[in-house]
C-alpha cells in the first residue's frame, strides 16, 4: 500500500456526511487522552472524539499508523485491516475486522479511506466513510452499516503533535443503543493510549 494513504487509518476529521454540533461534552479522561462526546441531530448514536499529544513529528506518527498489520496491537477491538483496492495514490478501499466486548458480536466495515496534506499547517488528515457494494457479507461478522471517521494529527511543538480521533458508528445488527454506546466510549479512549505507548517505545 502507498505510503501516503493509510496513515492513521483507525479508524479513524469528521467529513461532511456528519453532522457537527456546537460543543463537544468531555465525558472521559485518562493518561492524558481526553474522549469528547455530541449526539449528531436525528442520530441514534454518539459521535466520539478523542485527543492526545504524543512526543513525535506528524511524520512519524504517520509511519507508524500507515502499516497495516499492526494496526491491531494499538487500535481497540480491531483484529484484522486489508487493503480490498488502491484506488489513486491517496485513497484506498480497506476491509475492517473488529471483535468487540461481549455481548457486541463481530463486526467488520468496508470503507474508503483518503488522506490530505494540509501543508499550510503541516497537518496530515485522514477522512474514512463506510461503502456499500465492494464485498459480500462475511460468515461471522455483522456488517456494520455507518462508518465515518477522522484522524488529524497536527504539529504541536517542534518534536510533538496533537492526534485528534473522531469517530461516528452505527453497527448494525439487534444490539441496544446504550450498550452499543458504552462500549464505543473506549475506542478512542484506549486506541490512542496504545497508539501513544507504541510511538514512545520507538518500534
Amino acid at each position: 500500500m502507498h505510503k501516503l494513504l493509510l496513515v492513521g487509518l483507525l479508524a479513524g476529521c469528521l467529513s461532511t456526511a456528519v453532522v457537527q454540533a456546537a460543543e463537544w461534552i468531555p465525558i472521559k479522561t485518562r493518561q492524558g487522552v481526553t474522549v469528547y462526546s455530541l449526539t449528531p441531530p436525528g442520530r441514534d448514536y454518539r459521535q466520539l472524539r478523542g485527543e492526545v499529544t504524543v512526543e513525535a513529528k506528524p511524520g512519524k506518527v504517520a509511519r507508524i499508523l500507515q502499516n497495516l498489520d499492526r494496526t491491531p496491537e494499538w487500535h481497540l477491538h480491531t483484529t484484522r485491516v486489508e487493503e480490498l483496492e488502491l484506488v489513486d495514490m491517496t485513497t484506498a478501499i480497506v476491509h475492517i475486522q473488529n471483535s468487540p466486548p461481549w455481548p457486541v458480536k463481530a463486526r467488520d466495515v468496508v470503507a474508503r479511506v483518503s488522506l490530505t496534506l494540509l501543508k499550510g499547517i503541516g497537518a496530515i488528515r485522514i477522512d474514512m466513510e463506510s461503502v456499500d457494494g465492494v464485498l459480500p457479507s462475511q460468515p461471522g461478522f455483522i456488517r456494520t452499516e455507518r462508518l465515518v471517521a477522522e484522524w488529524l494529527i497536527t504539529p504541536e511543538t517542534e518534536d510533538s503533535s496533537r492526534v485528534r480521533y473522531t469517530l461516528y458508528v452505527e453497527p448494525g445488527g439487534s444490539i441496544p443503543r446504550w450498550v452499543f454506546n458504552n462500549v464505543s466510549m473506549d475506542v478512542p479512549l484506549f486506541s490512542l493510549i496504545h497508539l501513544r505507548e507504541l510511538i514512545s517505545r520507538g518500534d
